[in-house]
């Protein structure tokens, strides 16, 4: 019994000692976690990006000369006069009036050497930082929807009225051209080459300008492609390995996620995407067009000439033109619209088709000039209620699926809604579109 005491001491040294050296251990260990390899998020790609302002382009633009009217919708001339002005200052915005009527706006656009250029949407100024160098202290929060140049080649100081329709709002502004004698070579050739057009006057209300003569047009028929629709699944939905797919017909295919759901039509290729999340905001009508446009353009989803035609604060809509001409169809969509939420999309509707021309033939179309007298005799209240004539096309299916056509007409702007002239002219107009 004399060593139990002995024993336990050293039995207690040792037990100290133990957790003294494990404690040490502790402090000092340095786990050996080697090399960690960071997984790739995967970049979806799916096409080319743009600019803005290939969004937000005029659809058209007019020019009065001495005494004949010319016009064009051509994307080319339109991005021509749109480049030179890249070089224009713009200063001293100023309001001249918040009365400005119809009649007076119809005789500044018929004033000699003035250009317009008409938007199917209202534009904010500070977007059009785009077009000109703003030489501008505080950019002033307003919108317009016509551009009027007021152009004196003799002169570097140039004017420029902003028009907004609605809010009979009149803005002016300075313009110092760097290159004055250039730019008008380059008007001037575009309006030798611009087609012969004509004032169509209505009472207290804004003047059409459309084609005097008969339109030479392009019937295409297109054999088209698609945008792998797991490219957009994968950049719009938040976990894409949670995603369950279900097939319920040749037309309808749902992808469904945590709260986000995509409802997909294989026939008319063109989806329909919702994520309930979030709160409702509205924003100013600039943030909603950089929101939209960022999100769109950042994979590359302008997938054709899309244009920037409604915003109402909660969504964006872009319209697809082809040569200059806006699409519309029964048989699929023509439009990106898109809603945000938190950053993020909350509704986001569209086509996924792509177009590659598989044959084209020269079509004619009978002059605007004739269908506003056709109108005139059956429908005088669209004329005088509509916002524009336009050509446009009529994009619709064949029996194979994979090819569509494209058929020339022509078309009433009707606030969002754009209403088909029968091209046989039997029974006036036909249906409405949106």
């Amino acid at each position: 019994m004399r060593y139990i005491e002995p024993i336990k001491s050293w039995l207690l040294i040792f037990l100290v000692a133990l957790s003294l050296f494990l404690t040490f251990r502790i402090w000092t260990y340095t786990p050996d976690y080697g090399v960690i390899e960071e997984k790739e998020v995967e970049e979806i790609i799916i096409g080319e990006q743009t600019q803005l302002s290939n969004v937000i382009r005029p659809y058209k633009l007019v020019f009065k000369g001495d005494e004949a009217w010319r016009g064009t919708v051509s994307t080319t001339n339109i991005d021509n006069v749109l480049q030179s002005m890249k070089d224009w200052h713009l200063s001293n915005v100023s309001l001249v009036t918040d009365e400005f009527t119809p009649n007076q706006l119809n005789e500044l656009v018929r004033t000699k050497d003035h250009v317009t250029m008409i938007f199917a949407e209202e534009i904010p100024m500070t977007l059009f930082q785009e077009f000109f160098k703003m030489d501008l202290q505080r950019m002033p929060s307003i919108s317009f929807d016509r551009l009027i140049i007021e152009w004196n080649a003799k002169a570097k100081v140039a004017r420029a009225y902003f028009v907004n329709v609605k809010q009979q709002q009149l803005y002016e502004a300075s313009i110092t051209m760097t290159a004055p004698s250039l730019d008008e070579r380059v008007l001037k050739e575009i309006i030798m080459n611009a087609t012969e057009y004509t004032e169509i006057e209505r009472e207290d209300t804004t003047s059409l300008y459309v084609i005097k003569n008969n339109v030479e047009t392009v019937h295409y028929t297109y054999h088209t492609g698609e945008v792998s629709i797991d490219k957009f699944v994968r950049s719009l939905f938040s976990d894409y390995s949670s995603i369950n797919k279900q097939v319920n017909s040749a037309a309808s295919e749902q992808y469904e996620g945590a709260s986000e759901k995509m409802d997909v039509n294989p026939l008319r290729r063109e989806f329909k995407y919702v994520n309930p999340r979030g709160q409702d905001e509205q924003l100013a009508d600039a943030e909603l067009i950089r929101e939209t446009f960022r999100f769109i353009n950042a994979t590359g989803s302008f997938t054709g000439d899309f244009r920037y035609v409604y915003g109402d604060g909660y969504e964006a809509k872009y319209q697809l033109f082809v040569q200059g001409f806006p699409v519309y169809s029964e048989d699929s969509s023509t439009t990106i619209s898109l809603s945000m939420r938190d950053g993020r999309p909350y509704q986001y509707n569209r086509p996924y088709y792509t177009l590659d021309i598989a044959d084209m033939k020269v079509e004619a179309l009978m002059s605007g000039a004739r269908v506003i007298n056709i109108l005139r005799k059956q429908n005088p209240e669209l004329l005088e209620q509509m916002n524009d004539l336009v050509v446009g096309y009529m994009l619709r299916h064949t029996e194979n699926s994979r090819i569509f056509v494209l058929e020339p007409s022509w078309f009433v702007l009707q606030g969002e809604e754009y209403v088909r002239i029968d091209p046989l002219m039997t029974g006036g107009v036909a249906s409405g579109l949106e």
